[in-house]
């Protein structure tokens, strides 16, 4: 530390230095100060010097230099010369105290506080030279050849009957007298600073919180009668440091308490308090910042509720609002919930609520008729909302996208559905059933695509309304579009010539011979297994060119439409004992009844996956047979989703995941197109397992299969079981 005290022309270290202060050296003050620095007049001219170097002028008496004297040396004071006072509202400080006595033998300490390393024992009446400005009321010394820190309080500019020169001995114990009067001095100074460091206080009355220690600094918040925040240090000229709402701020120490007030009742209804609930008084709008010339980012309905997350500025409340930062305005809220209006009663725009379409109506990807259509919902569909509306336009979950609805077309209570409109083939989440034989598109229009066919009599579930005449479908778990006017609810009569047909979507058929299961439709593709005489696979659409598409272990397959039959063939005794070497055990395809009457949506079961898939029939089994019964897609924040995700996501939240079987453990394998899981019905002797599954034999469709050899790998093994 020098001796030495830089004179500069602005409040900065960073700001050029226009002379220096030798110690002992006077200066008058003015009342500003500004990022630690103290304004004088040198010279004749306003300068800058750091004011923890500044010190009161003041005679060489007797004075002790402890806790009021070092550690508020930025206190200002008046000039003690009559004509200095009546000249300026100035005072005169001198550069820091040099030295000073010790009043007792105290511990020299490596840094400042008593938990820090003793250096040794200093004795009483030795001349210490300070080094700088107290901290915490330790003063930085120089003695004996060593720096270090020493208490505050037994430091005195008074000089000694007789000096003792300076030296360290070894640190001791403290003598009884000597420990009870430091520790009496300790309490002493601790009860008078209220704002010593790390302290819960209160505002005894309704307060700024500024960003510096002084009324100067901007205000950053407020706190209320009663409101409490921790303090961040001691107090500097009167000013305490606090936390405020994660940041740092400063409050006038006199108007904090370190215990709660007794709170007015003007104060105690006060909605901008802060983390509080309040509740909307009327419909009132949700701004980015406290004003009405911030965006509005949302709003809240008469009843609604917010919680704060500080103090009013400005007569604007800062609320967390759908996860973000909001602000609204405070005479427009409440502590208590409000009588709601009949007419607000019934808003659609309320937060999280289930809305009715009141007529046929677009959602669209943002709040305007200038925003594209996402989709369209039928009279009597029905969504729910994300949020309050903004501008007249609802924010609603639509087939698990964001989307927006007029408000004025939506109702809380399910409307009447017109005849018109009950039988429409495009309404939302419907089953439908091709009137024809009908091609399956790519999108909505004869210029897309054909991705299949469907005849007369097949059925598929809509993925939504129709647009422009075409109604999305779920088409073998793609997404497809039908011309809506080919399409009925109800289930048309088929004509002989389509019944028989082998190329149906979703039926069962039997190898009349032995047959190549081909990766194309055609010879030129290549053979990825067999079928033997009687063995029977699921159909995965209608036949193209002479080929049917099958789902042949699992994985897409084609096998020659004129070799295969609706009807089981009488085997050959020739070919029964190969029938089992396609599927790799005994085969039945009986569903349970309870699986069977599980409702869907839209094709989606009630624990988000889609019906008639692996993993919704076994969701259903870990649901009904485990300690999971509120097993779903989205399980305790992670997604299960495809197969092939089921064990690492198993992982994740701590269920075993293992290569041992056992009866009720999931079945559960990686590869495929999206992995597969089947339930496990009995473990044998021989390593083999039996197993319940959907989607493997039969598109969408039960089977079973006995004696698996689950370590044999491909498209009929599996990877390890999940221990739900």
């Amino acid at each position: 530390m020098t001796d030495y005290l830089n004179v500069r022309s602005g409040p900065s270290a960073s700001l050029p230095k226009v002379a220096t202060l030798t110690p002992g050296q006077q200066v008058r003050t003015t009342s500003r100060t500004a990022n630690g620095y103290q304004q004088v007049v040198f010279q004749g001219r306003t300068r800058w010097v750091q004011a923890k170097y500044l010190t009161d002028a003041a005679p060489a008496s007797s004075r002790t230099l402890g806790a009021a004297a070092v550690a508020k040396s930025t206190r200002k004071v008046t000039a003690s010369a009559p004509s200095a006072a009546a000249k300026a509202p100035s005072s005169v400080s001198t550069a820091l105290v040099r030295g000073a006595y010790l009043t007792d033998n105290v511990n020299l300490r490596s840094a400042a506080g008593t938990d820090q390393k003793s250096l040794g024992i200093l004795p009483a009446h030795s001349y210490l030279t300070l080094r700088g400005a107290t901290v915490d009321g330790w003063a930085p010394v120089s003695a004996a050849g060593h720096s270090g820190w020493v208490k505050a309080a037994f430091l005195s500019t008074t000089k000694p009957a007789a000096i003792v020169p300076a030296s360290l001995r070894a640190p001791s114990a403290s003598t009884p007298a000597q420990t009870a009067k430091k520790a009496s001095a300790t309490k002493s100074a601790a009860a008078k600073n209220a704002a010593s460091v790390r302290r819960i206080v209160y505002a005894s009355v309704g307060v700024n919180v500024r960003s510096g220690a002084g009324t100067a600094f901007r205000t950053v918040g407020q706190l209320s009668q009663g409101d409490y925040v921790g303090t961040r240090g001691a107090a500097v000229g009167g000013w305490t440091p606090v936390s405020f709402q994660g940041k740092a701020g400063w409050v006038k120490s006199s108007l904090l308490s370190t215990s709660k007030p007794k709170v007015s009742a003007s104060s105690a209804g006060s909605a901008g308090s802060v983390r509080r609930i309040v509740y909307a008084s009327v419909g009132v709008n949700v701004r980015s910042g406290a004003g009405t010339a911030f965006r509005t980012v949302g709003q809240l309905s008469q009843g609604d509720y917010v919680g704060t997350r500080g103090a009013a500025v400005g007569g604007w409340t800062p609320v967390s609002f759908q996860g973000k930062a909001g602000w609204v305005k405070s005479s427009l809220l409440s502590t208590s919930k409000p009588k709601v209006s009949a007419s607000s009663a019934g808003s659609a725009g309320s937060v999280r609520r289930i809305v009715y379409a009141s007529v046929g109506v677009n959602v669209r990807s943002g709040a305007g008729t200038a925003f594209r259509t996402v989709g369209q919902l039928s009279q009597g569909d029905y969504v729910g909302t994300r949020g309050a509306a903004v501008g007249g336009w609802t924010p609603v979950s639509f087939q698990g996208k964001a989307g927006w609805v007029k408000s004025s077309l939506l109702s809380t209570s399910k409307p009447k559905v017109s005849a018109s409109s009950a039988g429409s083939a495009g309404s939302v989440r419907r089953i439908v059933y091709a009137s024809v034989g009908v091609n399956v598109r790519s999108g909505a229009g004869t210029a897309f695509r054909t991705v299949g066919q469907l005849s007369q009599g097949d059925y598929v579930g809509t993925r939504g309304a129709a647009v422009g005449g075409w109604t999305p479908v779920s088409f073998q778990g793609k997404a497809g579009w039908v011309k809506s006017s080919l399409l009925s609810t109800s289930k048309p009569k088929v004509s002989a010539s389509s019944a028989g047909s082998a190329g149906s979507v979703r039926r069962i058929v039997y190898a009349s011979v032995g047959v190549n299961v081909r990766s194309g439709a055609g010879t030129a593709f290549r053979t990825v297994g067999q079928l033997s005489q009687g063995d029977y696979v699921g159909t995965r659409g209608a036949a193209v060119g002479g080929w049917t598409p099958v789902s042949f272990q699992g994985k897409a397959g084609w096998v020659k439409s004129s070799l295969l039959s609706t009807s089981k063939p009488k085997v050959s005794a020739s070919s029964s004992r190969t029938n089992a070497s396609s599927v790799s055990g005994t085969v039945t395809s009986t569903t349970p009844r309870s699986y069977s009457s599980v409702p869907s949506s839209g094709g989606v079961d009630p624990w988000g996956f889609y019906w008639g898939q692996c993993v919704s029939y076994v969701a259903w089994q870990v649901r009904s047979n485990t300690g999971h019964s509120n097993f779903q897609n989205m399980y305790r924040g992670v997604h299960f989703g495809n197969a092939e995700n089921w064990g690492s996501a198993a992982r994740s939240l701590g269920i075993t995941v293992n290569s041992t079987p056992t009866v009720g453990s999931v079945a559960w394998r990686t590869s495929g197109s999206a992995g597969h899981v089947a339930y496990v019905t009995a473990v044998h002797s021989n390593g083999t397992i039996d197993v319940s599954e959907y989607n493997y034999l039969v598109t969408s469709g039960f089977d079973t299969r006995s004696n698996v050899n689950w370590q044999s790998g491909g498209s009929s093994g599996f990877d390890g079981f999940i221990h739900f």
